[in-house]
């Protein structure tokens, strides 16, 4: 299957919405085109799927030969200087990347963030959707290849996911028990994006473990109703017991829909034991809650005089 977006025609509708990206990306082309070290040059995310606005990065990725592990740095940022002017710039891996790949992370000086991967050329095959080649030098990226991210998780990865939610969510409970709030959002967070990978799995949607950003990204471009409620600031114990139960509530629903969709049980035996756990008034801790009828000291009292 050929690339149907030409370089001509992708840059061209970059050039007439945002052309401060577009002329990045001239540049970025023209040290490639210069440079037999640097074989390709892709756009992907939302400028490689047509999309982006004015605060949009640039998410690109360089295909290098001949250059070795040890230099790999040093050439990322020599490239980054050659480009533009870097207010300042990064150069590193993430975790689990190869030695042989690399991340670099700039802002230049007309406030355009450039997040570039630099890998190996040999490595590639083939380009991804939402993607398109600026510069192919020995067409390795003429041919659209299907990314095992988007395709749907496998039963395996949906269990993780669903594990991981339920754990996220008890840890979230000894926090609020604890009334260690800053923790317990903390995890709520966790456990929310474990629920909303299963919620775009339950819809049948690409990259699903991209979670809310596959839910903005493909239609029907909708969010679970009661979304909204899994957030909470800090600063309420109250309120942060009431938002990990909506976050239960969420991961329930998206583990279901999930296991329809992927024609498989995914939901774990843990969710109803770690519901059964959640506390609906965790104001104190379990232990320090006075016995019923007891008075309670208000803190900003003064202390009587012996």
């Amino acid at each position: 299957m050929i690339c149907e977006m030409t370089e001509s025609d992708a840059l061209a509708s970059l050039r007439s919405r945002l052309p401060r990206h577009a002329a990045l990306l001239d540049s970025m082309s023209d040290v490639v085109i210069r440079d037999d070290r640097w074989r390709f040059l892709e756009v992907g995310c939302s400028l490689g799927a047509g999309g982006g606005d004015e605060l949009s990065d640039v998410d690109a990725g360089v295909g290098y030969e001949g250059i070795d592990v040890d230099s790999l740095y040093d050439a990322a940022r020599e490239f980054a200087a050659q480009i533009g002017v870097p207010v300042d710039l990064v150069v590193h891996r993430m975790d689990g990347w190869p030695d042989a790949v690399c991340r670099l992370a700039a802002e230049y000086d007309d406030g355009l963030q450039l997040d570039l991967v630099f890998i190996p050329a040999g490595r590639r095959s083939g380009i991804p959707d939402r993607s398109f080649a600026v510069v192919d030098k020995d067409q390795r990226l003429s041919v659209v290849v299907t990314p095992q991210t988007r395709l749907p998780p496998s039963v395996e990865v949906a269990r993780e996911w669903v594990g991981l939610g339920w754990w996220a969510i008890a840890t979230a409970d000894k926090y609020v028990r604890r009334q260690s709030l800053f923790e317990a959002v903390h995890a709520i967070d966790e456990a929310r994006t474990h629920a909303l990978r299963l919620w775009a799995a339950g819809c049948g949607l690409p990259y699903a473990a991209f979670g809310l950003t596959s839910l903005l990204d493909f239609p029907p471009f909708e969010l679970p109703n009661e979304l909204a409620a899994t957030y909470a600031i800090p600063d309420d114990v109250e309120a942060v017991a009431a938002a990990n139960r909506a976050t239960a509530d969420l991961l329930a629903a998206a583990s279901t829909s999930a296991s329809t969709s992927l024609g498989a049980d995914v939901v774990s035996p843990l969710a109803q034991v770690v519901r059964n756990r959640l506390t609906s008034s965790p104001s104190a801790r379990d232990e320090d809650r006075p016995p019923a009828g007891m008075p309670v000291a208000d803190p900003a009292a003064p202390v009587p005089e012996e």
